[in-house]
């Protein structure tokens, strides 16, 4: 048996649960939120789910199945590129005729829904800057599974930063390579006061402070040279998309063994 798990139980250590801690401090300045919890809650979250992890012993071979990007996202994104259904949307044409849709209107962006108590720090932190669109679905937003709406998409085509605020179980989704597929950089903590696990985010090479706040983050990247931001985004765009063709060249070679002989 070979299984693929998305987000496996892994390494949890001390330095990313204080960092995710210490980066909420910093974001919201201990003010209250308007959803329930609390930091303390948080890190006790943190440290319980890294009793657990060590007890987890996956007793069969496993690979991480990664995020990747959504049907959605691929079918109005293709629309929009005009590529046929049989392109890779991370081929090198495909990002090439992508990037020709490129028009940037903000510096940083984000559309989607409101959520636990670290993303509402996260958003609220993030909304203080200059040249920021944070906004909740619009009246009439159908969200990003309806067929007839861009919004989404388009938000991802005209910023050149995306955040990505941690979600209810963890520190990632589908926003992440959708946004480098679009030519965007995802602003993602490293590791967040729920979800301290081990990942391959970009932002893992930052310096501490700014891995953990996405107030240090921003600041930060505002600064940046076009160069950097493509050295950065170059690099992310390369280790994320090698873990969806290296699974896919792995999904095909298991099925190339199956023996389909169902007589015995």
């Amino acid at each position: 048996m070979y299984a693929f798990v998305y987000n496996p139980p892994n390494k949890i250590s001390n330095m990313t649960i204080l960092g995710g801690v210490l980066g909420d401090i910093y974001d919201s300045s201990f003010r209250k939120t308007e959803v329930s919890g609390s930091l303390y809650r948080d890190s006790r979250i943190s440290y319980s789910l890294k009793s657990k992890f060590k007890t987890i012993n996956m007793q069969y071979p496993f690979s991480n199945l990664p995020q990747g990007y959504s049907n959605s996202f691929a079918n109005k994104i293709s629309k929009l590129a005009k590529l046929s259904m049989t392109d890779s949307l991370i081929s090198n044409d495909s990002i090439i005729k992508i990037f020709a849709l490129k028009n940037l209107n903000y510096k940083f962006s984000f559309l989607g829904q409101s959520g636990n108590r670290r993303r509402e720090n996260f958003l609220r932190a993030a909304e203080k800057f200059k040249n920021v669109r944070i906004y909740p679905p619009e009246k009439g937003f159908g969200g990003n599974n309806t067929d007839v709406d861009f919004t989404y998409v388009n938000h991802l085509l005209n910023s050149k930063y995306i955040l990505v605020p941690p979600g209810s179980f963890n520190n990632f989704n589908h926003r992440y390579t959708e946004s480098l597929i679009c030519h965007s950089l995802p602003v993602i903590l490293a590791n967040n006061s729920i979800d301290p696990s081990k990942n391959d985010n970009w932002t893992n090479q930052l310096s501490f402070l700014r891995k953990y706040s996405v107030k240090s983050q921003m600041k930060y990247l505002e600064k940046i040279s076009n160069e950097t931001f493509e050295k950065y985004h170059t690099q992310a765009s390369f280790n994320d998309f090698k873990k969806i063709l290296d699974t896919k060249e792995l999904i095909n070679k298991l099925m190339g063994s199956v023996d389909y002989n169902y007589s015995q």
